[in-house]
């Protein structure tokens, strides 16, 4: 059957000796100005090793949040961060696929709250809300030429809402 998009109705199985190695650390600290202060800065940040075909390299990603505590029920939020993400084996492959493709990013932007309705109380409703926009580049994607290329770019936008119970 057609197992991706791409498919024209054939399976190929992939075998391959090549190595891919990913590392990733997080680093994320809280920065309240002052002990009254209604503002908390996080200078969150990303760092990545991907190393693939003849690929070797290291990426930093800024991750920064501000938070605002407009009172003790309601925090208003905002971050931007960049993501990286190296191509799949397959795509990246010196037999099956381009050995020069460079890793897929975006770039994430993010506003929300989160709204306690326990009114100091133990058990009770919270809700969080997220709007969020997303700009794509050099996604990989299946191409005549080379087999796979960093030709791809986009954009997402969305919301997500979560309500939490929290019971005795």
């Amino acid at each position: 059957g057609v197992t991706t998009p791409f498919a024209v109705g054939e399976n190929k199985k992939y075998t391959t000796k090549e190595k891919q190695s990913e590392y990733g650390a997080y680093l994320r600290q809280e920065i309240k100005f002052s002990h009254e202060s209604h503002w908390t800065f996080l200078p969150n940040l990303r760092w990545d090793y991907f190393k693939y075909s003849d690929v070797s390299k290291a990426y930093v990603q800024p991750r920064p949040q501000l938070r605002f505590q407009v009172d003790p029920t309601l925090q208003l939020r905002s971050s931007f961060g960049k993501y990286v993400q190296a191509p799949l084996p397959w795509q990246s492959s010196r037999d099956y696929g381009n050995k020069d493709l460079k890793p897929a990013y975006a770039y994430h932007y993010t506003v929300g709250f989160t709204k306690d309705f326990r009114n100091e109380a133990q058990q009770g409703f919270e809700i969080t809300n997220n709007y969020f926009y997303k700009q794509l580049r050099d996604l990989v994607y299946p191409d005549i030429r080379s087999g796979y290329a960093n030709i791809g770019k986009g954009s997402v936008i969305g919301s997500e809402i979560q309500a939490k119970y929290t019971k005795n």
